[in-house]
């Protein structure tokens, strides 16, 4: 029996650290992964930094909504030495399983992850088990308005604190627009609205009305599954889960049913 996604071109826009996890999947099921990294992340250090760190007891709960923040925050934090007694002092509140393996890494733990990989879930489910007295919101510079909207409607004291920003990858335009140029793409995979955002940005011109209406669109969660509707994509698929293996699992599933309807 042939593999699932046998003979199939699948870009990989992720970011070049964490794209070698998603293209090891795509080739296990027999697919062709096609790595062009759209976005690039740094560690952002900014004036208020300095205020938040040195008075971390102030917060009850820290809340961190990417593995990308936790890595940063770290980074930040290895600066305040004092600060680590005060984090671990703290409740610690993710959104979502991978968030929380990122923050195994740094032998912490969650205290609270919600059942829906969401935002909108994470803040529902919140209130119904805690009362926070101040909360520190771990962000990036286009992490959503969901959480602050909802502490701010709630009464809930907080501060947000921007640990890196995320930045289009202008270097990997020519890479892309010769891949969309060049090869059959029959999937394309995105794992934020931000890394659709740079598809389009970067591709321009070179993106056909075949990439949108025939390629498969592969998102990990409904945030960017949204986007991808609003940018034009017809044919998109979206894991129950929110993980990059659960896209994969879902493709091979969406895959193997068309071809079985085919036959």
């Amino acid at each position: 029996m042939a593999d699932p996604l046998e003979g199939m071109n699948i870009l990989v826009t992720r970011e070049r650290s964490k794209a070698g996890f998603l293209s090891q999947l795509i080739r296990e099921s027999g697919g062709t992964p096609i790595e062009v990294p759209l976005l690039t992340f740094e560690w952002s250090h900014a004036d208020n930094h300095d205020q938040i760190f040195r008075h971390l007891g102030q917060f009850d709960w820290i809340f961190f909504t990417s593995g990308n923040g936790v890595r940063f925050f770290m980074k930040s934090l290895h600066q305040y030495p004092e600060a680590f007694d005060n984090l671990k002092k703290a409740s610690i509140g993710s959104v979502g399983k991978k968030t929380s393996e990122s923050l195994e890494r740094y032998q912490l733990s969650a205290d609270f992850e919600p059942g829906h990989y969401t935002a909108e879930a994470m803040a529902e489910e919140f209130l119904k088990d805690y009362h926070p007295e101040k909360v520190l919101l771990v962000r990036g510079n286009r992490s959503r308005d969901v959480l602050p909207e909802f502490f701010t409607q709630n009464d809930i004291p907080f501060e947000s604190i921007t640990v890196y920003t995320t930045k289009v990858k202008a270097d990997e335009q020519k890479n892309l627009k010769v891949h969309l140029k060049e090869t059959r793409l029959d999937a394309i995979t995105f794992t934020s609205p931000s890394t659709i955002g740079a598809f389009f940005s970067l591709g321009g011109e070179a993106i056909r009305k075949d990439h949108l209406e025939d390629s498969i669109c592969v998102c990990i969660g409904s945030t960017t599954e949204a986007e991808a509707k609003n940018r034009g994509f017809r044919n998109i698929i979206t894991p129950e889960e929110y993980t990059a293996a659960n896209m994969i699992k879902k493709l091979n599933t969406y895959v193997e049913k068309g071809r079985k309807t085919h036959e």
